[in-house]
């Protein structure tokens, strides 16, 4: 999920010498929303000189004001970032200038990828006079983060402050918060593997008397303003809403339903543009930069340097938008390329039902200069050549398009992506892993083409690093979720364990299901736990063709075409 927002703090500088921990905490309530002064804060506390403050007084404080607080000693960069993207102050214990005694500040932001994470600190007692933050690269953070006590050393203490009451009395539940962001976090995720092109316009993260809230644009080139805006009121109930424009399109009431809004999305390749200038007023690419980039495809660079390249080209464009441009640039060349081998199709000669007419073809009818030639043959060879440059213009875009129209692999990292998006090398790929899997059981799948239009979404992997698929899995959507019909491996232990643990990853989730033989069921059931659905009825339902049903081992025996008889399994946990 990208960062909702950084916590809003208005850096302040301490007045006196022993109350940094008191600032420190004044500056994270007034960041959640609560008025307050570092007087009437230490007041709580009870700071003094030669004494400084403990986090149970913060803690005691915190609730005070009606705030919810979470102290966590050991804590880590990475649960840091968590909160702070969330927009939540973090309180700490440090000692940055190496005295005796430790001192507080209030960490606001972690910018930066894990290895390389930015602290930003708000420090109320900054040696300049004149600066009231400060920039902290990972390791000399962490160097410096702990609190001394008389005999040992406390590491790495944390303390995140957010709202419990609302300024007009009222409970924000704490219970199903974790719950609220991951239902978010599977929604963005969702459009990004849907095609569209997720760009970072403002996400807000905000308390008031209903709750909280996050709001998240969603750009569309060439079909619309869309937004998404999903809320979390003083019940802790949680609500979705789709907007096109300023028109609201669709609800979604309570976490459970937020999938559903994303049925309400466009179709991104029904609807997308297949020209340029729909493309221009999002991202600004012309004529040149797009012939620019084709050139630079040409050079043999990856997709993501290829991404880099382009995102330099477009200055506007924020560095963790990349993908997602080069992504648009290479869809709509494909739509393009697409559009115009179906209209450059020559038909075939028709056969008219009158003579003169068909002789026009055949060099014998009236307006034939006779022996097949036309009688404005100057003409017809002129528009001949034409035809034969632009042909050959337009395989070297389709070429030059298929080239670029690659699913992009990382090491270890399973991908989601389109069967239309692979090209013919990782088409031929996945084929070789299915022929090598399903050999021996029995395959049903006649040809690669076959295999491309039978599922929805595969689901890669590149175990060894080498760019080349070594595991798959290959899904398509029912009226019960998500069936997965397909896995397949390389043969290697590596590809075969990254395959039966992403296999049972996804059927450990709601609305995923699949058909399994015996001896993959056992596995499932016994070694990953994997859900076996042991009812008649309900299996009838959801496979929905003639069985036989076997009782005792609650499984059934169908007709598969390519394969006869076979007996199956119905794991995983589908929507009902």
């Amino acid at each position: 999920m990208r960062r909702l927002a950084k916590a809003d703090v208005n850096p302040i500088r301490q007045r006196s010498q022993f109350s940094c921990v008191s600032t420190s905490t004044c500056m994270a309530l007034n960041a959640v929303g609560v008025k307050c002064n570092e007087d009437q804060v230490n007041q709580v506390i009870g700071a003094k000189p030669m004494q400084g403050a403990r986090w149970e007084e913060v803690l005691a404080c915190a609730q005070y004001f009606g705030c919810r607080a979470t102290l966590t000693t050991p804590a880590t960069l990475t649960q840091v970032k968590a909160w702070t993207d969330q927009g939540k102050p973090v309180l700490i214990a440090w000692n940055p200038e190496g005295r005796d005694w430790s001192h507080a500040s209030l960490i606001f932001d972690v910018t930066g990828e894990k290895g390389n994470f930015v602290v930003h600190i708000a420090d109320p007692n900054m040696p300049n006079p004149d600066k009231t933050t400060r920039e902290v690269n990972e390791d000399d953070f962490y160097a410096k983060w702990y609190e001394k006590w008389p005999n040992y050393l406390v590491r790495r203490p944390a303390l995140m402050i957010e709202r419990e009451i609302t300024e007009d009395g009222r409970q924000i539940m704490a219970n199903n918060q974790t719950d609220f962001v991951s239902a978010v976090k599977e929604i963005v995720s969702s459009v990004k593997h849907l095609g569209f092109l997720t760009m970072l316009d403002k996400w807000s993260c905000k308390s008031d008397a209903n709750g909280v809230y996050l709001v998240y644009k969603v750009a569309v080139p060439g079909v619309g303003n869309y937004s998404l805006e999903f809320e979390k009121n003083g019940e802790g109930e949680g609500n979705a809403f789709l907007f096109e424009g300023r028109d609201l399109i669709r609800t979604c009431r309570g976490i459970s339903t937020f999938p559903e809004i994303i049925n309400h999305l466009p179709s991104t390749t029904s609807k997308m543009a297949n020209v340029l200038p729909c493309l221009q007023s999002e991202v600004d690419v012309s004529d040149e930069q797009l012939s620019q980039i084709i050139m630079l495809a040409q050079g043999g660079l990856s997709r993501k340097e290829l991404a880099i390249e382009i995102a330099n080209m477009l200055p506007n464009v924020k560095p963790d938008a990349q993908l997602s441009i080069i992504d648009l640039v290479l869809r709509d060349i494909n739509n393009r390329m697409a559009s115009k081998k179906k209209k450059n199709q020559e038909p075939s000669i028709p056969k008219y039902r009158d003579p003169n007419a068909q002789g026009m073809f055949d060099g014998t009818g009236v307006g034939s200069s006779g022996k097949g030639k036309h009688k404005n043959r100057n003409q017809d060879v002129a528009k001949g050549r034409s035809r034969k440059r632009k042909h050959k213009e337009d395989l070297r875009r389709e070429m030059m398009a298929e080239k670029l129209a690659r699913v992009h692999l990382e090491r270890k990292k399973w991908v989601e992506s389109p069967p239309k998006q692979f090209d013919q090398e990782q088409q031929e790929q996945l084929w070789t892993i299915y022929d090598l899997s399903y050999s021996k059981v029995g395959k049903h799948i006649s040809s690669k083409s076959a295999l491309m239009n039978n599922y929805d979404i595969f689901w890669v992997v590149d175990v060894v690093g080498d760019d080349e698929i070594d595991a798959f899995v290959s899904y398509s959507t029912t009226s019960f979720g998500k069936k997965i019909g397909l896995i397949g491996s390389d043969g290697t232990s590596e590809g075969r364990n990254a395959m039966l643990m992403k296999g049972a990853e996804l059927l450990l989730k709601r609305g995923w299901y699949a058909e399994v033989d015996s001896r993959f069921a056992r596995l499932l059931k016994k070694k990953l736990r994997v859900n076996h659905v042991q009812d008649e009825d309900l299996v009838r339902v959801i496979i929905n063709k003639p069985l036989e049903w076997d009782e005792d081992k609650k499984c059934y025996t169908r007709n598969l075409e390519g394969k006869g008889d076979v007996v199956k399994y119905l794991v995983g946990i589908p929507n009902i």
